[in-house]
């Protein structure tokens, strides 16, 4: 389409047919401005929507909020107790793991119990799974270190689990 820059036109558009064959009746027609060229809106717009801060790059960089934008790591760890079952011993696990929100650099804490399931591709056989999320790897590593995860790790984890599996990893 061929028309000169900032000229108005009528445009209306023609809506999708719903089951039956009904549609929406059609809106009235709207005017815009036609811009020049895709130059044109590069160079004249873009910068506006970059300095307000309304895009986000993805790989690493955020615009607008000052903060680089990497994705978060998850640590997820399931816990089989030595007591099996024991409902008492899964709730100061889930309690504990809420402390550790105070910890710099967790983004998220949470846990539950295992969920049981009859589909064969579900392992069921844990007691307490926890999951922490963290902004990064060194994160982690200053999660792992802080005293709230090792007076949590000491006084309710050790005693209380039998065996456990880590996973970490990142979006």
């Amino acid at each position: 389409m061929d028309i000169p820059c900032g000229r108005s036109i009528s445009v209306v558009r023609e809506l999708p047919k719903l089951e039956g064959g009904v549609r929406f009746p059609a809106p009235a027609p709207y005017h815009m401005i036609v811009s020049c060229s895709f130059t044109f809106r590069l160079f004249c717009l873009l910068p506006l929507f970059l300095s307000a801060g309304c895009f986000t790059f993805k790989n690493g960089l955020t615009l607008g909020s000052g903060k680089s934008e990497v994705p978060p790591l998850h640590h997820v760890v399931l816990c089989w107790l030595k007591e099996p079952g024991n409902v008492e011993h899964q709730d100061k696990i889930i309690e504990v793991t809420k402390t550790f929100m105070e910890i710099p650099g967790v983004l998220d804490a949470q846990a539950g119990k295992a969920v049981a399931s009859d589909r064969s591709i579900v392992d069921d056989s844990f007691d307490v799974g926890i999951l922490v999320v963290v902004e990064n790897k060194e994160a982690l590593d200053a999660y792992l270190r802080h005293p709230v995860h090792d007076d949590a790790k000491k006084m309710i984890l050790l005693p209380l689990i039998d065996r456990l599996v880590v996973y970490d990893f990142q979006e």
